[in-house]
């Protein structure tokens, strides 16, 4: 299926683009491709020309243990290339499959329902592996798939309930939706490189425990990792469906939260059962630029560490996490320009924070945070109305600049309300303190002798 934005050729029936991402139209010619595998017995002539391995041959080919031995070619010499829709549906005599080069693609249902299916064996060939392609085989225990695999359909590995172990190579740049739905004991610790899709509810209700999404992935579906209770550890290219996205840019879309207001709670997390309700799931931001507004709101149980590529942290983004037992930890040497509204209120992000590159900081962004010591750089303008305001254990903010720098900037109503009075600006020139009514008190100058 060529892509009508890059001109990549792409597996059939995938939805996107593997270069670009461009949704692709969709084929309604899938069926008058030629050498391909059909179903039906009477279709025995069709066969000669189009190279269908059909059930018609299954006999023929299978040895008494249900070994069914595909040929790479037919009586005529025609390559077969694919395995058609339906064509071993249901099949309960087969316990082993050896699939040859020359088949390209595993067609829709082809070995769906083959409940007594142990083993499949692939020579390098198989492209796509379309929709319930293996679903319901739940005697395969471990498949790997060949290097020239690229195209995984929607339901393809479906409910196969005692696979463990598969092999993705990094050829695969699709894992459409539901992909891997239900295979409860499988446990991939990574995704390789190449990959760019990750459908809806790909891997659904899977045994995970630790997974790694790599740099390729451009897309990841709604509740892709939905009912994933086992999950322990998460390291992800960025937040939400895509990166840096305007839509669907919150935490819990992963997990299936349907709503930025509903949030990845507690209570959501209890009622569907996540382990992890009672622990902290370790999270692993390692790129994107921005945290959107209410990015990790009402988001509890986290041990978030973000990327030093983060240039603004958006409103509310991580808001009341000091209850909800949300940590964040931020890179010593980030990107950080702007931080908005609310962004980190009530919660800590570590008793030290840098923030050398900040040009704003938003109203209330650090209220009741828990902080000792900020470092500021000079290039800071404004900082909003109680940006700092209750945060009891700050110590000292360090300054880059001078005291007449500081005192330039913008400095919003009871930006330090609530702070002990005790707490100190140490600039480059000297150290200001303020009283309680948010006044300077003191101004230090340091003597430099030359």
């Amino acid at each position: 299926m060529k892509c009508n934005k890059c001109g990549k050729e792409n597996p059939i029936g995938q939805k996107f683009c593997g270069e670009c991402g461009n949704k692709l139209e969709s084929s309604s010619t899938q069926s008058n491709i030629s050498n391909t595998v059909n179903q039906s017995p009477s279709s025995s002539t069709s066969n000669q020309s189009t190279g269908e391995f059909t059930q018609h041959d299954l006999a023929e080919y299978t040895t008494r243990d249900g070994h069914l031995k595909i040929p790479e070619f037919d009586k005529f010499g025609n390559p077969y290339v694919k395995i058609a829709k339906n064509a071993f549906w249901n099949c309960h005599e087969i316990t082993r499959v050896s699939i040859p080069g020359s088949i390209t693609t595993i067609g829709e249902h082809a070995f769906g329902g083959c409940i007594n299916l142990q083993a499949i064996t692939f020579e390098k060939g198989v492209i796509t592996i379309e929709p319930y392609a293996f679903s319901g085989c739940t005697g395969l225990s471990s498949i790997t798939l060949p290097d020239s695999t690229s195209f995984i359909g929607e339901y393809a590995f479906w409910n196969c309930k005692d696979l463990e172990k598969i092999h993705i190579p990094q050829s695969v740049t699709y894992i459409d939706d539901h992909a891997f739905e239900s295979c409860i004991n499988l446990n991939i610790d990574h995704l390789p490189e190449g990959i760019t899709y990750i459908g809806k509810q790909a891997f659904r209700n899977v045994g995970l425990t630790s997974i790694y999404i790599p740099d390729s992935v451009t897309t990841i579906g709604q509740g892709a990792f939905l009912g994933c209770k086992t999950l322990q550890r998460i390291s992800l290219p960025f937040v939400g469906e895509t990166k840096d996205g305007n839509e669907n840019n919150y935490f819990g879309h992963i997990f299936d939260s349907d709503s930025i207001h509903q949030g990845f709670t507690r209570q959501y997390r209890e009622e569907h059962g996540y382990s992890f309700t009672n622990k902290k799931l370790s999270v692993q931001i390692r790129g994107g630029t921005i945290i959107a507004d209410k990015a990790f709101w009402k988001c509890s149980n986290l041990d978030v560490t973000l990327p030093d590529s983060i240039i603004r942290i958006g409103n509310a983004a991580f808001a009341n996490h000091a209850e909800n037992h949300l940590s964040v930890g931020i890179p010593y040497n980030n990107s950080i320009k702007y931080i908005d509204y609310n962004a980190f209120y009530d919660g800590g992000v570590g008793a030290v924070i840098n923030l050398s590159n900040i040009e704003i900081i938003g109203q209330a962004a650090f209220r009741k945070a828990y902080l000792e010591t900020v470092f500021i750089g000079q290039d800071l303008v404004s900082i909003g109305e109680s940006a700092f305001a209750e945060c009891k254990d700050l110590k000292k903010i360090v300054y880059s600049g001078t005291m007449e720098q500081w005192q330039s900037i913008r400095f919003g109503a009871h930006w330090r309300e609530g702070v002990p009075t005790s707490m100190k600006v140490v600039c480059s020139d000297g150290t200001i303190k303020y009283s309680k009514d948010g006044q300077i008190k003191e101004k230090k100058k340091i003597w430099k002798f030359i």
